[in-house]
């Protein structure tokens, strides 16, 4: 072990030690034997190289948003620290450490009129957001943010640190935009910026009692959207005391959640035909700059124990329209669900991941229960067999990555299963073909794990 590696290796019981045990989700404590708050790359590398000498699994967090089960055992490397963020204006580049969270990054990328790939939460950290796919409010017009990897900072299981890109390496290079942290640990990534400085967005809120009339008006609104708008549905149920505006707080309300790219009156036609549904208790829509897009979903700061369900559909039935507004009545245990219109539009450039299968799929639903306690937590798991039913006859059978969630459907299928719906059959095969060739011994992965072929 190295004396730098020894300043900061923590083992249970040490000051600091539990606290690093839990992420955003906080239903979620981790078990490790041991912690290595890393301060800096060379960190990272001594704690990949201690876990490799001691035979030893590695799991890394930075905010905990992506934990889907408890780590028991191994080396737990936090790299919640690493928060340098650089941004090159003239080449449209920016430099972030594993810690940097999109909030941080769009700040400083704004200054510039520029944007990253980010998802609807600016509180996500960019690194483990970028390396399972990243499908945003941008993605139908740009793409998946890791497409926009240009390099990438990475720890094998060999112990070697270095840049790679797609001449350096291509082949791991390529494994690593999409297949999450199976390859090693990465300490920075270079992305590829876009001239985005500001948009259209916001979001209509109705009474829930509205929802059939909002799902029936978005199915067909949707099918006459350009190609770079991103949208959703949105059913919410905020608590009396949540720090949202006073129309929605305590009542369940439906929502139509836009960004568009582009002027303010566009942006204003593009909802004409949904500012006809009459009731409408709040409308935030505005253009602001790109760095305040987190403001659209209105997402909760508290660390609170949460499970959840994730699905991509091939479209809205009739079915879903006429059933999920009383799936969802008040009293459901839920916070948030979301009818995300996904998929690339024409506008999209060239993708270098069509092996990733949600991409194909149209829409992407997915939702969070707070679970405090048993009463919840088996309300909560009913109500995911029961969304279950309902999307069987569109559901894709695939998902993203970066959705997958702590499951609150009990025989939905294991972590493994889920991970290999995420992509295209082929796809899957390179990914664990590679995984043979750069981590043999599965030391990577963690709960969103791509086992080595054999």
């Amino acid at each position: 072990m190295s004396n730098t590696l020894n300043e900061v290796l923590l083992r249970p019981g040490d000051e600091g030690f539990q606290q690093r045990c839990s992420g955003r989700n906080s239903r979620i404590v981790h078990r490790p034997d041991y912690i290595v708050p890393a301060r800096t790359a060379v960190d990272v590398r001594d704690a990949v190289r201690f876990a490799a000498s001691e035979s030893l699994a590695v799991r890394v967090q930075a905010t905990g948003h992506g934990a889907l089960a408890a780590y028991d055992g191994g080396v737990l490397i936090d790299t919640s620290a690493l928060e340098r963020v650089s941004v090159d204006g003239a080449g449209r580049l920016a430099t972030v450490g594993a810690g940097v969270r999109w909030q941080a990054l769009l700040d400083a990328a704004q200054a510039y009129g520029l944007a990253g790939l980010s998802g609807s939460s600016a509180t996500v950290g960019v690194v483990g957001y970028a390396l399972g796919g990243g499908a945003g409010w941008l993605a139908r017009r740009f793409g998946l943010c890791s497409d926009s990897i240009e390099a990438v900072e990475i720890t094998t299981a060999d112990g070697v640190q270095r840049w790679i890109d797609d001449t350096s390496e291509p082949d791991l290079f390529w494994a690593i935009r999409g297949g999450g942290g199976n390859f090693g640990v990465v300490s920075a990534l270079r992305l590829r910026l876009v001239q985005v400085p500001t948009v259209f967005a916001g979001a209509l809120c109705w009474p829930m009692a509205l929802a059939r009339e909002v799902l029936v008006a978005y199915r067909s609104w949707v099918e006459t959207v350009p190609p770079d708008v991103g949208s959703a549905v949105a059913f919410l149920q905020y608590p009396k005391q949540a720090q949202v505006p006073d129309p929605v707080r305590g009542m369940p309300t439906i929502a139509l959640r836009i960004c568009h790219p582009g002027p303010v009156a566009a942006g204003e036609t593009l909802l004409t035909a949904m500012r006809r549904i009459p009731g409408c208790i709040l409308d935030t829509t505005r253009l602001m700059p790109y760095s305040e897009i987190g403001s659209v979903t209105m997402d909760s700061p508290l660390h609170l124990p949460r499970i959840g369900y994730s699905e991509s559909l091939s479209e809205i039935s009739d079915s879903i329209i006429d059933i999920l507004p009383d799936v969802l009545a008040p009293g459901a245990p839920y916070l948030a669900m979301e009818l995300r219109h996904a998929g690339r539009g024409t506008a999209c450039p060239p993708h270098g991941h069509e092996g990733l299968g949600y991409w194909q799929s149209p829409f992407l639903f997915f939702g969070m229960s707070v679970t405090p306690d048993d009463v919840t937590e088996r309300a909560a798991s009913d109500l995911g067999d029961r969304l279950q039913e309902l999307f069987a006859p569109v559901r894709t059978g695939m998902n993203a990555l970066t959705f997958l969630l702590p499951q609150y459907i009990p025989n939905g299928g294991g972590d493994a299963e889920r991970v290999q719906r995420v992509y295209q059959a082929e796809h899957y095969g390179r990914l664990a073909v590679l995984k043979r060739q750069y981590d043999p011994s599965n030391m990577f992965g963690g709960d969103r794990n791509i086992p080595p072929s054999d």
